[in-house]
């Protein structure tokens, strides 16, 4: 013996070598690639099939758990983070002044004289289409609402007086409906009325006043007051 391989296991084992280096080859029947029974159970043993190791299952499991662990844990702090967001921003909108409405043309100022008042004009006047949402300007309480100017006289047809924490007031009037009750919370922003051209009105508008106690006669000037809040009108 010369110590050389014989052909035809040459030629087997070339072919277990070319079909492992190159895998994207079609492949074909193990009997014609590997006709010899050592060979076939040395391509399956080593190339197609590995046992898995003892404990494999149980770390696969265990690795799971952790994952899901992880994502449960993941969405309880999105949940709060969320809460928390929601929470600092009704904060900051408690703190917040807002206009009474959205969409308006400013019509009469505070202090214009004429003959459609007794005294000079007491509040900024917002053109509106009746029925416009009127909003809370500020977080307060309700102390006025109803007809006859919530008791400031009939010029102001149907109205709402808020009182706010800062100690002022925001009076709306020639309102068309009323949606609050006296001693009724309100937040910054929230619907209390509709606009409408009740008592003294010589059209569809929203009367807007900053007081200084609840009742006719203890108007500031509202546009500058809410200009002094960081609301432009």
């Amino acid at each position: 013996m010369s110590g050389k391989v014989p052909a035809e296991q040459r030629l087997n084992l070339v072919r277990v070598r070319d079909f492992v280096a190159r895998p994207w080859l079609p492949k074909r029947d193990n009997r014609d690639e590997f006709p010899t029974p050592s060979l076939r159970l040395f391509f399956h043993g080593c190339h197609r099939y590995r046992r898995p190791r003892r404990g494999h299952h149980r770390r696969v499991g265990r690795q799971q758990a952790t994952a899901q662990s992880k994502a449960a844990a993941k969405k309880a702090s999105d949940a709060k983070k969320k809460a928390e967001d929601k929470k600092k921003a009704a904060k900051k909108n408690a703190a917040s002044w807002k206009s009474p409405v959205k969409k308006y043309t400013l019509t009469a100022s505070y202090g214009t004289g004429g003959a459609r008042w007794a005294a000079k004009h007491s509040g900024q006047d917002f053109a509106v289409p009746v029925g416009t949402p009127v909003s809370a300007v500020h977080t307060g309480t309700v102390v006025k609402a109803g007809p006859n100017g919530a008791g400031d006289g009939p010029a102001y047809g149907n109205a709402v007086v808020i009182k706010h924490s800062n100690g002022k007031y925001s009076q709306y009037a020639h309102l068309s409906k009323v949606n609050v009750k006296i001693g009724q919370k309100v937040k910054t922003g929230q619907k209390i009325a509709l606009s409408g051209n009740t008592g003294n009105s010589s059209g569809p508008h929203l009367h807007f006043e900053i007081r200084t106690t609840p009742n006719y006669g203890s108007a500031l000037n509202p546009a500058a007051f809410l200009r002094s809040v960081h609301v432009s009108i």
